[in-house]
């Protein structure tokens, strides 16, 4: 399943469950990840596929609209470690609960849904007790 499908299918399954306020967030968080992804994904990517980079931008296409969400999870380092506190003026409440908050629930549902197991989930974004 292509990143922008996840993101949509997370947003839409979040916005039955929460408050209009709560969801405006969360669509905030994921927004700014696809943008991070956009921005900075290219660059792990394997030398081939990075040489598309181009090709895809000309023909109007995002990251995630072109690859799989097996390359979320390991994504979330360069979002939350990197682009969140460096890239994006927004208050610390958002950058250092919220955003991480929507991700580990994106990435519980995404385990939910079989998109991912949970022990790479946990790799990713370990539970805290």
């Amino acid at each position: 399943m292509r990143i922008r499908e996840v993101f949509d299918r997370f947003l839409e399954a979040q916005k039955e469950r929460l408050r209009p306020r709560t969801y405006s967030d969360y669509e905030s968080a994921i927004n700014l990840f696809a943008h991070c992804l956009q921005s900075y994904a290219w660059n792990y990517l394997p030398k081939e596929e990075y040489n598309k980079y181009e090709e895809y931008e000309k023909a109007g296409k995002e990251f995630a609209d072109v690859y799989s969400h097996e390359e979320i999870a390991h994504n979330i380092d360069e979002f939350l470690g990197y682009f969140m506190p460096r890239k994006v003026l927004a208050g610390d409440e958002f950058i250092e609960k919220t955003a991480p908050r929507v991700i580990r629930k994106l990435l519980k549902w995404m385990a939910q849904e079989g998109l991912i197991d949970k022990d790479t989930m946990e790799a990713y974004y370990p539970e805290r007790e």
